[in-house]
């Protein structure tokens, strides 16, 4: 008898990756198909407003559990994310998906799901990682968590390829085979990959083997900036000088007198046209390498007192 046959544990299918590496353009695409039938969804968004959930493309019958203000692998926020695990235990989805923080480390899932007794209810069928092929690279000497987030996939996507050179792509490729020999490495455009890629066979759980870095010396800044009644052109340039010393940069303004979605994007500021979804509170959040908040936090209010 196979092991598909007799589990009925609720499978995980766990996201991971950079800030704006693109996990939630991924969560959209497979909550779009086959996937999103009965399927639950965990959002995990290091700002204290919860942005990604609010991105989701909700469907009939998705059902999401959102914790913000920290990884969900911090000490500070693991009881939130086991209680909606246990919501979803409860729920009984299909699948669940987890779409986790931009600097998560994932070494600690399997012993969080045993400490929490969920090992009985839930599952590890994949674990993703998204790779900005832009950023990520820069970044992996800097974060930790970035080399943790490669090293515990089953599979890597190196995402926005089309904004990287081939030489570079191949280098890139290379530091992630060095980082794990055993990850599949997909290349990707806007997170289009083939779905069935995503539910092959069960993750090889190589987590328990990593040592985590999650300690309070390597957790990001943050901050909301509330630029209310600034001009579009105005506001762009003020981001735009400091992007620099920012990992990421979302939320919704209003400006011009018109609502968009504003976020960061391989080192530029995009603005779409969206309306503030329901429940959202307006306001952009920043999320800065240790300790930069307070910099970009006095530099904003110089700038709005002008």
């Amino acid at each position: 008898m196979s092991r598909e046959s007799y589990d009925e544990r609720i499978d995980i299918i766990f996201i991971t990756g950079f800030l704006g590496a693109g996990k939630t353009t991924l969560v959209n695409r497979l909550l779009s198909g086959v996937l999103g039938e009965r399927t639950g969804l965990l959002v995990n968004d290091f700002g204290d407003v919860v942005v990604d959930g609010s991105l989701v493309k909700k469907s009939d019958g998705l059902e999401i559990f959102e914790v913000a203000g920290g990884s969900i692998f911090c000490s500070c926020k693991t009881a939130n994310f086991a209680l909606g695990l246990r919501i979803f235990a409860k729920l009984k989805p299909s699948r669940l998906i987890v779409e986790a923080s931009g600097i998560s480390d994932p070494s600690g899932l399997d012993k969080l799901l045993a400490e929490y007794r969920l090992a009985a209810d839930f599952r590890l069928a994949r674990v993703i990682c998204l790779a900005d092929a832009v950023r990520t690279p820069k970044m992996l000497g800097n974060l930790p968590a970035l080399k943790r987030q490669i090293e515990a996939a089953d599979m890597v996507l190196v995402n926005k390829c089309d904004l990287a050179e081939e030489d570079d792509l191949l280098s890139f490729e290379t530091e992630i085979r060095k980082l794990n020999s055993e990850t599949i490495i997909e290349r990707t455009i806007r997170a289009d990959v083939d779905m069935a890629l995503l539910t092959g066979a069960f993750s090889a759980h190589r987590r328990g083997n990593i040592v985590s870095c999650d300690i309070p010396e390597s957790r990001p800044g943050t901050l909301q900036l509330e630029p209310d009644g600034i001009p579009r052109d105005t506001l762009d340039a003020f981001l735009h000088d400091h992007l620099e010393a920012t990992w990421r940069i979302k939320g919704w303004v209003k400006a011009d007198e018109v609502w968009w979605y504003v976020s960061d994007n391989a080192g530029r500021i995009e603005w779409n046209k969206d309306e503030l979804p329901a429940g959202m509170l307006p306001g952009l959040t920043v999320i800065t390498p240790p300790g930069g908040n307070q910099a970009i936090a006095d530099s904003w209010q110089t700038f709005i007192m002008k």
